[in-house]
Protein backbone atom coordinates (compact mmCIF):
# COMPACT_ATOMS: atom_id res chain seq x y z
CA UNK A 1 0.00 0.00 0.00
CA UNK A 2 1.34 3.42 -0.94
CA UNK A 3 2.33 5.74 1.93
CA UNK A 4 -0.47 8.20 1.33
CA UNK A 5 -3.21 5.59 0.90
CA UNK A 6 -4.34 5.71 4.53
CA UNK A 7 -4.92 9.47 4.31
CA UNK A 8 -6.77 9.24 1.01
CA UNK A 9 -9.05 6.39 2.04
CA UNK A 10 -10.74 8.39 4.79
CA UNK A 11 -11.78 11.23 2.47
CA UNK A 12 -12.73 8.99 -0.43
CA UNK A 13 -14.84 6.69 1.73
CA UNK A 14 -16.64 9.52 3.49
CA UNK A 15 -17.65 10.99 0.14
CA UNK A 16 -18.63 7.73 -1.52
CA UNK A 17 -20.54 6.24 1.39
CA UNK A 18 -22.38 9.50 1.95
CA UNK A 19 -23.49 9.47 -1.68
CA UNK A 20 -24.52 5.80 -1.42
CA UNK A 21 -22.09 4.72 -4.13
CA UNK A 22 -20.31 1.36 -4.43
CA UNK A 23 -18.96 -1.00 -7.02
CA UNK A 24 -19.38 -4.72 -7.35
CA UNK A 25 -17.99 -7.94 -8.65
CA UNK A 26 -17.74 -11.34 -7.07
CA UNK A 27 -16.26 -14.77 -7.73
CA UNK A 28 -17.90 -18.05 -6.87
CA UNK A 29 -18.96 -17.96 -3.20
CA UNK A 30 -15.97 -18.71 -0.94
CA UNK A 31 -16.41 -22.11 0.63
CA UNK A 32 -14.62 -21.15 3.85
CA UNK A 33 -16.50 -17.92 4.46
CA UNK A 34 -18.61 -18.69 7.53
CA UNK A 35 -18.00 -15.50 9.50
CA UNK A 36 -20.46 -13.36 7.52
CA UNK A 37 -23.31 -15.74 8.32
CA UNK A 38 -22.33 -16.07 11.98
CA UNK A 39 -22.21 -12.31 12.54
CA UNK A 40 -25.53 -11.71 10.76
CA UNK A 41 -27.23 -14.44 12.80
CA UNK A 42 -25.92 -13.04 16.11
CA UNK A 43 -27.19 -9.56 15.22
CA UNK A 44 -30.73 -10.96 14.90
CA UNK A 45 -30.85 -12.08 18.55
CA UNK A 46 -33.21 -9.83 20.55
CA UNK A 47 -31.77 -7.13 22.82
CA UNK A 48 -33.38 -5.91 26.02
CA UNK A 49 -34.52 -2.29 26.44
CA UNK A 50 -34.55 -0.21 29.58
CA UNK A 51 -37.75 1.35 30.84
CA UNK A 52 -37.96 5.12 31.45
CA UNK A 53 -36.39 5.83 34.80
CA UNK A 54 -37.82 9.22 35.80
CA UNK A 55 -40.96 9.42 37.95
CA UNK A 56 -43.28 12.43 37.69
CA UNK A 57 -45.43 13.76 40.53
CA UNK A 58 -49.07 14.34 39.58
CA UNK A 59 -48.74 18.11 40.12
CA UNK A 60 -52.31 18.29 41.46
CA UNK A 61 -53.86 17.04 38.23
CA UNK A 62 -56.27 14.73 40.04
CA UNK A 63 -58.66 17.68 40.36
CA UNK A 64 -61.26 17.81 37.58
CA UNK A 65 -64.99 18.48 37.16
CA UNK A 66 -67.41 16.87 34.75
CA UNK A 67 -68.92 18.61 31.69
CA UNK A 68 -72.61 18.07 30.82
CA UNK A 69 -72.12 18.82 27.11
CA UNK A 70 -68.78 19.61 25.46
CA UNK A 71 -69.34 22.27 22.81
CA UNK A 72 -65.75 23.28 22.01
CA UNK A 73 -62.06 23.31 22.88
CA UNK A 74 -60.01 26.44 23.55
CA UNK A 75 -56.25 25.88 23.74
CA UNK A 76 -54.21 28.68 25.27
CA UNK A 77 -50.81 27.35 24.21
CA UNK A 78 -48.78 26.83 21.02
CA UNK A 79 -47.92 23.26 22.09
CA UNK A 80 -49.78 20.15 20.88
CA UNK A 81 -52.75 22.07 19.46
CA UNK A 82 -53.56 19.64 16.64
CA UNK A 83 -53.09 16.62 18.89
CA UNK A 84 -55.41 18.00 21.58
CA UNK A 85 -58.13 18.88 19.04
CA UNK A 86 -57.97 15.33 17.64
CA UNK A 87 -58.10 13.87 21.16
CA UNK A 88 -61.42 15.59 21.96
CA UNK A 89 -62.99 15.47 18.47
CA UNK A 90 -65.08 12.37 19.20
CA UNK A 91 -66.38 13.86 22.49
CA UNK A 92 -67.86 17.08 21.06
CA UNK A 93 -71.58 17.31 21.81
CA UNK A 94 -71.32 14.64 24.52
CA UNK A 95 -70.99 14.50 28.29
CA UNK A 96 -67.41 14.36 29.64
CA UNK A 97 -66.84 12.86 33.09
CA UNK A 98 -64.24 13.99 35.63
CA UNK A 99 -62.46 10.68 35.09
CA UNK A 100 -62.18 11.38 31.35
CA UNK A 101 -60.59 14.75 32.11
CA UNK A 102 -58.08 13.05 34.41
CA UNK A 103 -57.32 10.57 31.63
CA UNK A 104 -56.68 13.53 29.33
CA UNK A 105 -54.09 14.89 31.76
CA UNK A 106 -52.35 11.51 31.78
CA UNK A 107 -52.42 11.37 27.98
CA UNK A 108 -50.89 14.85 27.79
CA UNK A 109 -48.08 13.74 30.09
CA UNK A 110 -47.30 10.81 27.80
CA UNK A 111 -47.60 12.85 24.59
CA UNK A 112 -45.32 15.62 25.83
CA UNK A 113 -42.85 13.08 27.17
CA UNK A 114 -42.61 11.43 23.77
CA UNK A 115 -41.89 14.85 22.27
CA UNK A 116 -39.21 15.24 24.89
CA UNK A 117 -40.25 18.13 27.15
CA UNK A 118 -42.37 17.83 30.27
CA UNK A 119 -45.72 19.61 29.95
CA UNK A 120 -48.95 19.48 31.93
CA UNK A 121 -52.41 20.95 31.45
CA UNK A 122 -54.58 23.15 33.62
CA UNK A 123 -58.23 22.91 32.57
CA UNK A 124 -61.19 25.23 33.15
CA UNK A 125 -64.77 25.04 31.96
CA UNK A 126 -66.65 27.97 30.37
CA UNK A 127 -70.38 27.28 30.59
CA UNK A 128 -73.01 28.66 28.20
CA UNK A 129 -76.55 27.86 27.07
CA UNK A 130 -75.32 25.73 24.17
CA UNK A 131 -72.86 23.70 26.25
CA UNK A 132 -69.46 24.09 27.83
CA UNK A 133 -66.09 24.98 26.37
CA UNK A 134 -63.05 23.20 27.76
CA UNK A 135 -60.21 25.69 28.21
CA UNK A 136 -56.80 24.03 28.16
CA UNK A 137 -53.71 25.89 29.28
CA UNK A 138 -50.44 24.01 28.91
CA UNK A 139 -47.52 24.68 31.21
CA UNK A 140 -43.96 23.75 30.38
CA UNK A 141 -42.29 24.01 33.82
CA UNK A 142 -38.67 24.98 34.30
CA UNK A 143 -36.05 23.61 36.63
CA UNK A 144 -35.85 25.30 40.03
CA UNK A 145 -33.00 23.11 41.36
CA UNK A 146 -31.20 19.80 40.84
CA UNK A 147 -30.87 17.87 44.10
CA UNK A 148 -28.97 14.61 44.59
CA UNK A 149 -30.00 12.46 47.56
CA UNK A 150 -29.17 9.00 48.94
CA UNK A 151 -30.32 6.87 51.87
CA UNK A 152 -26.69 5.86 52.44
CA UNK A 153 -24.56 8.80 53.58
CA UNK A 154 -21.39 7.08 52.32
CA UNK A 155 -22.82 6.83 48.80
CA UNK A 156 -23.79 10.49 48.85
CA UNK A 157 -20.35 11.55 50.06
CA UNK A 158 -18.55 9.39 47.49
CA UNK A 159 -20.66 10.00 44.38
CA UNK A 160 -22.94 12.98 45.10
CA UNK A 161 -20.67 15.69 43.68
CA UNK A 162 -19.82 13.61 40.58
CA UNK A 163 -23.47 12.86 39.79
CA UNK A 164 -24.40 16.52 40.31
CA UNK A 165 -21.64 17.55 37.90
CA UNK A 166 -22.79 15.07 35.24
CA UNK A 167 -26.42 16.20 35.48
CA UNK A 168 -25.73 19.92 35.52
CA UNK A 169 -24.13 19.64 32.08
CA UNK A 170 -27.63 19.34 30.59
CA UNK A 171 -30.08 20.25 33.36
CA UNK A 172 -29.56 23.83 34.46
CA UNK A 173 -31.75 26.17 36.50
CA UNK A 174 -34.51 27.89 34.45
CA UNK A 175 -34.31 25.31 31.66
CA UNK A 176 -37.39 23.26 30.61
CA UNK A 177 -37.30 19.61 31.60
CA UNK A 178 -35.96 17.49 28.72
CA UNK A 179 -37.52 14.12 29.61
CA UNK A 180 -35.80 12.30 26.74
CA UNK A 181 -32.45 13.62 27.89
CA UNK A 182 -33.27 12.82 31.52
CA UNK A 183 -33.82 9.12 30.94
CA UNK A 184 -30.63 8.96 28.86
CA UNK A 185 -28.63 10.82 31.52
CA UNK A 186 -29.94 8.58 34.31
CA UNK A 187 -28.70 5.58 32.35
CA UNK A 188 -25.32 6.97 31.25
CA UNK A 189 -24.35 8.93 34.39
CA UNK A 190 -23.88 5.67 36.32
CA UNK A 191 -22.31 3.77 33.39
CA UNK A 192 -18.97 3.36 35.20
CA UNK A 193 -20.16 3.48 38.83
CA UNK A 194 -21.41 0.75 41.23
CA UNK A 195 -24.69 2.61 41.74
CA UNK A 196 -28.14 2.92 40.22
CA UNK A 197 -30.01 6.18 39.70
CA UNK A 198 -33.64 7.15 39.57
CA UNK A 199 -35.25 10.55 39.59
CA UNK A 200 -38.45 12.32 40.53
CA UNK A 201 -39.70 15.51 38.90
CA UNK A 202 -41.36 17.29 41.81
CA UNK A 203 -43.54 20.41 41.52
CA UNK A 204 -42.56 23.32 43.78
CA UNK A 205 -44.72 25.95 42.05
CA UNK A 206 -47.12 26.42 39.13
CA UNK A 207 -44.27 26.48 36.62
CA UNK A 208 -41.28 25.30 38.65
CA UNK A 209 -40.00 21.82 39.44
CA UNK A 210 -37.15 20.29 41.40
CA UNK A 211 -35.23 17.47 39.76
CA UNK A 212 -34.48 15.02 42.59
CA UNK A 213 -31.90 12.35 41.69
CA UNK A 214 -31.67 9.37 44.05
CA UNK A 215 -28.48 7.30 44.43
CA UNK A 216 -28.83 3.63 45.35
CA UNK A 217 -26.18 0.95 45.63
CA UNK A 218 -26.20 -1.37 42.62
CA UNK A 219 -26.94 -4.96 43.65
CA UNK A 220 -24.21 -7.57 43.66
CA UNK A 221 -24.62 -9.78 40.59
CA UNK A 222 -21.68 -12.21 40.84
CA UNK A 223 -22.72 -15.50 39.24
CA UNK A 224 -26.30 -14.37 38.64
CA UNK A 225 -27.86 -15.06 35.23
CA UNK A 226 -28.83 -11.64 33.87
CA UNK A 227 -30.09 -12.60 30.43
CA UNK A 228 -30.39 -15.77 28.37
CA UNK A 229 -31.76 -16.52 24.91
CA UNK A 230 -32.01 -19.65 22.76
CA UNK A 231 -32.92 -19.55 19.07
CA UNK A 232 -33.57 -22.12 16.35
CA UNK A 233 -33.40 -20.64 12.83
CA UNK A 234 -32.95 -21.52 9.17
CA UNK A 235 -30.38 -18.83 8.32
CA UNK A 236 -27.63 -21.37 7.54
CA UNK A 237 -26.00 -22.47 4.28
CA UNK A 238 -26.56 -25.74 2.42
CA UNK A 239 -22.84 -26.53 2.52
CA UNK A 240 -22.80 -26.31 6.35
CA UNK A 241 -26.41 -27.13 7.25
CA UNK A 242 -29.41 -24.81 6.99
CA UNK A 243 -30.86 -25.36 10.50
CA UNK A 244 -28.92 -23.57 13.24
CA UNK A 245 -29.17 -23.43 17.02
CA UNK A 246 -27.92 -20.29 18.73
CA UNK A 247 -27.67 -19.31 22.36
CA UNK A 248 -26.72 -16.25 24.40
CA UNK A 249 -26.03 -16.08 28.15
CA UNK A 250 -25.04 -13.09 30.31
CA UNK A 251 -23.77 -13.66 33.87
CA UNK A 252 -22.95 -11.06 36.51
CA UNK A 253 -19.28 -10.40 37.26
CA UNK A 254 -17.04 -9.43 40.19
CA UNK A 255 -18.42 -5.88 40.52
CA UNK A 256 -21.95 -4.55 39.90
CA UNK A 257 -21.29 -3.36 36.32
CA UNK A 258 -19.18 -6.38 35.32
CA UNK A 259 -20.60 -9.18 33.17
CA UNK A 260 -19.56 -12.34 31.35
CA UNK A 261 -21.24 -12.82 27.95
CA UNK A 262 -21.32 -16.17 26.18
CA UNK A 263 -22.57 -16.71 22.61
CA UNK A 264 -22.66 -20.03 20.76
CA UNK A 265 -23.88 -21.27 17.38
CA UNK A 266 -24.19 -24.85 16.16
CA UNK A 267 -25.18 -26.31 12.82
CA UNK A 268 -24.27 -29.59 11.18
CA UNK A 269 -21.02 -28.19 9.79
CA UNK A 270 -20.24 -25.19 12.04
CA UNK A 271 -19.41 -24.75 15.70
CA UNK A 272 -18.85 -21.21 16.95
CA UNK A 273 -18.32 -19.73 20.39
CA UNK A 274 -17.47 -16.32 21.82
CA UNK A 275 -16.69 -15.27 25.40
CA UNK A 276 -16.44 -11.64 26.53
CA UNK A 277 -15.84 -10.11 29.96
CA UNK A 278 -16.64 -6.45 30.61
CA UNK A 279 -16.07 -4.28 33.66
CA UNK A 280 -16.16 -0.60 34.61
CA UNK A 281 -13.27 1.79 35.24
CA UNK A 282 -14.77 3.86 38.05
CA UNK A 283 -14.86 7.62 37.60
CA UNK A 284 -13.82 7.60 33.93
CA UNK A 285 -17.18 6.91 32.18
CA UNK A 286 -15.33 3.96 30.63
CA UNK A 287 -15.62 0.19 30.58
CA UNK A 288 -12.93 -2.28 29.49
CA UNK A 289 -13.44 -5.71 27.98
CA UNK A 290 -11.54 -8.74 26.77
CA UNK A 291 -12.84 -11.44 24.47
CA UNK A 292 -12.02 -14.62 22.67
CA UNK A 293 -13.85 -16.31 19.80
CA UNK A 294 -13.36 -19.43 17.74
CA UNK A 295 -15.09 -21.41 15.00
CA UNK A 296 -14.69 -24.78 13.31
CA UNK A 297 -16.31 -25.54 9.97
CA UNK A 298 -16.71 -28.55 7.71
CA UNK A 299 -18.44 -28.80 4.33
CA UNK A 300 -21.14 -31.43 4.91
CA UNK A 301 -21.58 -32.17 1.19
CA UNK A 302 -18.51 -34.40 1.25
CA UNK A 303 -16.06 -35.34 -1.51
CA UNK A 304 -12.28 -35.50 -1.69
CA UNK A 305 -12.04 -31.70 -1.74
CA UNK A 306 -13.88 -31.36 1.57
CA UNK A 307 -12.06 -28.83 3.70
CA UNK A 308 -11.91 -28.16 7.42
CA UNK A 309 -11.65 -24.58 8.59
CA UNK A 310 -10.65 -22.96 11.86
CA UNK A 311 -10.59 -19.35 12.97
CA UNK A 312 -9.72 -17.91 16.37
CA UNK A 313 -9.57 -14.34 17.69
CA UNK A 314 -8.42 -12.64 20.89
CA UNK A 315 -9.05 -8.99 21.64
CA UNK A 316 -9.11 -6.18 24.19
CA UNK A 317 -11.01 -2.92 24.09
CA UNK A 318 -12.44 0.04 25.96
CA UNK A 319 -15.73 1.89 25.55
CA UNK A 320 -16.17 5.44 26.81
CA UNK A 321 -19.27 7.60 26.95
CA UNK A 322 -18.17 10.79 25.24
CA UNK A 323 -21.32 12.89 25.43
CA UNK A 324 -25.09 12.91 25.07
CA UNK A 325 -27.69 14.92 23.19
CA UNK A 326 -31.25 14.54 24.41
CA UNK A 327 -31.96 10.77 24.23
CA UNK A 328 -28.83 10.04 22.15
CA UNK A 329 -25.65 8.80 23.77
CA UNK A 330 -22.28 9.10 22.00
CA UNK A 331 -19.66 6.43 22.65
CA UNK A 332 -16.06 5.87 21.58
CA UNK A 333 -14.75 2.31 21.23
CA UNK A 334 -11.07 1.41 20.81
CA UNK A 335 -10.08 -2.22 20.17
CA UNK A 336 -7.00 -4.35 19.47
CA UNK A 337 -7.39 -7.88 18.12
CA UNK A 338 -5.33 -10.75 16.76
CA UNK A 339 -6.87 -13.43 14.52
CA UNK A 340 -5.46 -16.69 13.23
CA UNK A 341 -7.21 -18.86 10.67
CA UNK A 342 -6.37 -21.84 8.48
CA UNK A 343 -8.01 -24.58 6.40
CA UNK A 344 -6.95 -28.12 5.53
CA UNK A 345 -8.13 -30.95 3.28
CA UNK A 346 -10.08 -33.48 5.33
CA UNK A 347 -8.81 -36.42 3.28
CA UNK A 348 -5.06 -35.72 3.56
CA UNK A 349 -4.67 -33.11 6.28
CA UNK A 350 -2.77 -30.91 3.84
CA UNK A 351 -2.95 -27.22 4.66
CA UNK A 352 -4.71 -25.23 1.95
CA UNK A 353 -4.65 -21.71 3.40
CA UNK A 354 -3.55 -19.68 6.44
CA UNK A 355 -4.12 -16.09 7.54
CA UNK A 356 -2.58 -14.12 10.42
CA UNK A 357 -4.40 -10.81 10.88
CA UNK A 358 -3.98 -8.05 13.49
CA UNK A 359 -6.28 -5.03 13.78
CA UNK A 360 -6.60 -1.68 15.55
CA UNK A 361 -10.19 -0.38 15.47
CA UNK A 362 -11.73 2.95 16.41
CA UNK A 363 -15.52 3.03 16.41
CA UNK A 364 -17.80 5.98 17.15
CA UNK A 365 -21.48 5.34 17.83
CA UNK A 366 -24.54 7.51 18.42
CA UNK A 367 -27.81 5.84 19.37
CA UNK A 368 -30.97 6.02 21.45
CA UNK A 369 -31.82 2.32 21.11
CA UNK A 370 -31.96 1.55 24.82
CA UNK A 371 -34.74 3.94 25.79
CA UNK A 372 -36.70 5.00 22.72
CA UNK A 373 -39.44 3.27 20.71
CA UNK A 374 -38.42 4.98 17.47
CA UNK A 375 -34.74 4.16 17.80
CA UNK A 376 -31.88 5.34 15.61
CA UNK A 377 -28.23 4.35 15.45
CA UNK A 378 -25.19 5.57 13.53
CA UNK A 379 -21.87 3.73 13.69
CA UNK A 380 -18.60 4.75 12.03
CA UNK A 381 -15.55 2.46 12.24
CA UNK A 382 -11.97 3.04 11.11
CA UNK A 383 -9.76 -0.04 10.98
CA UNK A 384 -6.00 -0.32 10.52
CA UNK A 385 -4.93 -3.90 9.94
CA UNK A 386 -1.86 -5.90 9.10
CA UNK A 387 -1.58 -9.31 7.45
CA UNK A 388 1.57 -10.63 9.10
CA UNK A 389 1.40 -14.03 7.37
CA UNK A 390 -0.50 -15.37 4.35
CA UNK A 391 -0.36 -18.83 2.79
CA UNK A 392 -2.04 -19.68 -0.51
CA UNK A 393 -3.83 -16.32 -0.68
CA UNK A 394 -2.67 -15.43 -4.18
CA UNK A 395 -4.79 -12.31 -4.64
CA UNK A 396 -3.72 -10.74 -1.35
CA UNK A 397 -0.50 -9.20 -0.07
CA UNK A 398 1.10 -9.26 3.35
CA UNK A 399 1.39 -5.91 5.08
CA UNK A 400 -0.90 -3.11 6.23
CA UNK A 401 -4.38 -2.28 5.01
CA UNK A 402 -7.20 0.05 6.05
CA UNK A 403 -10.96 -0.22 6.08
CA UNK A 404 -13.81 2.18 6.84
CA UNK A 405 -17.32 1.01 7.74
CA UNK A 406 -20.58 2.92 8.13
CA UNK A 407 -23.77 1.47 9.61
CA UNK A 408 -27.07 3.34 9.94
CA UNK A 409 -30.44 2.33 11.35
CA UNK A 410 -33.58 4.45 11.82
CA UNK A 411 -37.11 3.53 12.88
CA UNK A 412 -40.04 5.94 12.51
CA UNK A 413 -43.65 5.58 13.66
CA UNK A 414 -46.35 6.91 11.36
CA UNK A 415 -49.21 7.02 13.85
CA UNK A 416 -49.58 7.94 17.50
CA UNK A 417 -49.81 4.35 18.71
CA UNK A 418 -46.67 3.33 16.84
CA UNK A 419 -48.52 0.45 15.18
CA UNK A 420 -47.43 1.58 11.69
CA UNK A 421 -43.70 2.13 11.39
CA UNK A 422 -40.88 2.11 8.87
CA UNK A 423 -37.32 0.88 9.30
CA UNK A 424 -34.31 1.98 7.25
CA UNK A 425 -30.95 0.18 7.43
CA UNK A 426 -27.67 0.86 5.66
CA UNK A 427 -24.20 -0.63 5.83
CA UNK A 428 -21.19 0.06 3.67
CA UNK A 429 -17.44 -0.24 3.62
CA UNK A 430 -14.42 0.91 1.62
CA UNK A 431 -11.02 -0.77 1.79
CA UNK A 432 -7.48 -0.04 0.67
CA UNK A 433 -6.65 -3.55 -0.57
CA UNK A 434 -8.00 -7.01 -1.37
CA UNK A 435 -9.02 -8.65 1.92
CA UNK A 436 -9.78 -12.17 3.06
CA UNK A 437 -13.37 -13.39 3.46
CA UNK A 438 -13.42 -12.56 7.19
CA UNK A 439 -12.92 -8.85 6.45
CA UNK A 440 -15.00 -8.68 3.29
CA UNK A 441 -18.59 -7.53 3.07
CA UNK A 442 -21.55 -9.64 2.00
CA UNK A 443 -24.67 -8.25 0.33
CA UNK A 444 -26.80 -11.32 1.03
CA UNK A 445 -28.04 -12.87 4.24
CA UNK A 446 -30.68 -12.07 6.81
CA UNK A 447 -29.00 -8.70 7.49
CA UNK A 448 -28.72 -7.70 3.82
CA UNK A 449 -30.51 -8.62 0.58
CA UNK A 450 -32.73 -11.30 2.06
CA UNK A 451 -33.41 -13.27 -1.12
CA UNK A 452 -29.76 -14.42 -1.03
CA UNK A 453 -27.38 -15.97 1.48
CA UNK A 454 -24.38 -14.63 3.36
CA UNK A 455 -21.98 -15.94 0.67
CA UNK A 456 -23.73 -14.08 -2.14
CA UNK A 457 -22.38 -10.71 -3.19
CA UNK A 458 -19.09 -10.85 -1.27
CA UNK A 459 -16.43 -8.23 -1.92
CA UNK A 460 -14.21 -5.52 -0.51
CA UNK A 461 -16.01 -2.26 -1.34
CA UNK A 462 -19.78 -2.08 -1.20
CA UNK A 463 -23.01 -0.89 0.32
CA UNK A 464 -26.43 -2.38 1.03
CA UNK A 465 -29.65 -0.71 2.16
CA UNK A 466 -33.06 -1.94 3.28
CA UNK A 467 -36.41 -0.18 3.66
CA UNK A 468 -39.28 -1.80 5.55
CA UNK A 469 -42.89 -0.79 6.22
CA UNK A 470 -44.56 -2.73 9.04
CA UNK A 471 -47.96 -2.87 10.74
CA UNK A 472 -48.51 -4.16 14.28
CA UNK A 473 -51.96 -5.75 14.51
CA UNK A 474 -54.22 -5.66 17.56
CA UNK A 475 -53.17 -9.21 18.52
CA UNK A 476 -49.48 -8.20 18.59
CA UNK A 477 -48.50 -9.83 15.29
CA UNK A 478 -46.36 -7.65 13.01
CA UNK A 479 -46.70 -7.91 9.22
CA UNK A 480 -44.75 -5.93 6.66
CA UNK A 481 -42.96 -5.65 3.37
CA UNK A 482 -39.43 -4.65 2.43
CA UNK A 483 -37.06 -3.76 -0.38
CA UNK A 484 -33.32 -4.58 -0.18
CA UNK A 485 -30.60 -3.51 -2.62
CA UNK A 486 -26.82 -3.39 -2.65
CA UNK A 487 -23.65 -3.10 -4.75
CA UNK A 488 -20.26 -4.76 -4.28
CA UNK A 489 -16.75 -4.83 -5.76
CA UNK A 490 -13.62 -6.93 -5.33
CA UNK A 491 -10.19 -5.30 -5.27
CA UNK A 492 -7.29 -6.59 -7.37
CA UNK A 493 -8.75 -9.38 -9.55
CA UNK A 494 -6.56 -12.43 -10.12
CA UNK A 495 -3.53 -11.96 -12.38
CA UNK A 496 -4.36 -12.50 -16.04
CA UNK A 497 -8.09 -12.06 -15.58
CA UNK A 498 -10.27 -9.16 -16.61
CA UNK A 499 -11.87 -7.10 -13.90
CA UNK A 500 -15.59 -7.78 -13.69
CA UNK A 501 -17.97 -4.87 -13.95
CA UNK A 502 -19.93 -3.66 -10.99
CA UNK A 503 -23.20 -5.40 -10.25
CA UNK A 504 -25.97 -5.32 -7.70
CA UNK A 505 -28.37 -7.60 -5.85
CA UNK A 506 -31.89 -6.58 -4.93
CA UNK A 507 -35.03 -8.17 -3.56
CA UNK A 508 -38.63 -7.60 -2.51
CA UNK A 509 -40.23 -9.50 0.33
CA UNK A 510 -42.77 -9.85 3.10
CA UNK A 511 -42.31 -10.73 6.75
CA UNK A 512 -44.30 -11.74 9.80
CA UNK A 513 -43.32 -11.81 13.46
CA UNK A 514 -44.96 -12.11 16.84
CA UNK A 515 -44.67 -13.44 20.36
CA UNK A 516 -46.40 -15.78 22.77
CA UNK A 517 -45.47 -15.40 26.42
CA UNK A 518 -41.64 -15.70 26.41
CA UNK A 519 -41.38 -17.09 22.87
CA UNK A 520 -40.76 -15.01 19.72
CA UNK A 521 -41.22 -16.14 16.13
CA UNK A 522 -40.49 -14.67 12.71
CA UNK A 523 -40.90 -15.67 9.07
CA UNK A 524 -39.41 -13.92 6.03
CA UNK A 525 -40.08 -14.58 2.32
CA UNK A 526 -38.01 -12.72 -0.29
CA UNK A 527 -37.73 -12.77 -4.09
CA UNK A 528 -34.63 -11.61 -5.96
CA UNK A 529 -35.01 -8.97 -8.68
CA UNK A 530 -32.85 -7.83 -11.58
CA UNK A 531 -30.69 -10.93 -11.90
CA UNK A 532 -27.29 -11.94 -10.51
CA UNK A 533 -24.77 -11.09 -13.22
CA UNK A 534 -21.77 -12.95 -11.80
CA UNK A 535 -23.61 -16.11 -10.76
CA UNK A 536 -21.97 -19.41 -11.76
CA UNK A 537 -22.97 -23.04 -11.42
CA UNK A 538 -20.47 -23.38 -8.55
CA UNK A 539 -22.91 -21.44 -6.40
CA UNK A 540 -25.07 -24.10 -4.74
CA UNK A 541 -26.69 -21.67 -2.30
CA UNK A 542 -28.65 -19.39 -4.64
CA UNK A 543 -29.77 -18.78 -8.21
CA UNK A 544 -30.47 -15.51 -10.05
CA UNK A 545 -33.76 -13.95 -8.88
CA UNK A 546 -33.74 -16.42 -6.03
CA UNK A 547 -36.68 -17.21 -3.75
CA UNK A 548 -35.72 -17.58 -0.08
CA UNK A 549 -37.85 -18.45 2.94
CA UNK A 550 -36.29 -18.29 6.41
CA UNK A 551 -37.70 -18.45 9.90
CA UNK A 552 -36.65 -18.24 13.53
CA UNK A 553 -38.07 -19.34 16.87
CA UNK A 554 -36.61 -17.65 19.95
CA UNK A 555 -37.16 -18.29 23.66
CA UNK A 556 -36.28 -15.71 26.32
CA UNK A 557 -35.46 -17.19 29.72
Amino acid sequence: MKPHTLQRITLITALQVAMGLAWAQTPAPPKDNVQQGIEQSIQQLPKSKAKPLANIDVLGLDKAESIDRLSGIEIQSPFLQDEIQKYWAASLGKRVSAEELQNFNGWLFDASRRLGFLSYAQTDVKKSDGGSTLVVKIFRPKINAVRVIANDANLLQRYGALITQRFEQDFKVNMPVDTLGLDQRLDSASYDLPIELDATIRAVGPELIDLVVSINAAPTRLGKVLDSVVQLNSYGLKQYGVPQVMGSLVIGGHEPKASLSLVAQKSQGIQYGRTEYESALEGSQTRWRIWGAGSNSRNILGGQATSLGYSGELGVGITRIHDGLRDFVFKQHVELSARRGHSTLESTGQQTSRVHDNQFRVRITADNEKLTRDASRAEFTYILGNYSYLFNQLQMETGPYAKIELNLRDQKSWNQEGSIYSLFKFKGQLTSARLDSYNQMSLGGIGGVRAYTSVDGTGDDGAVASLELNRRLSNGIVVGGFYDAGLIKLKNPALGTEALKKYYLQALGVQLSGSYQRALYSLTLAKGLGGYSTWTSYNIESTPNNWRLVGALTYLF
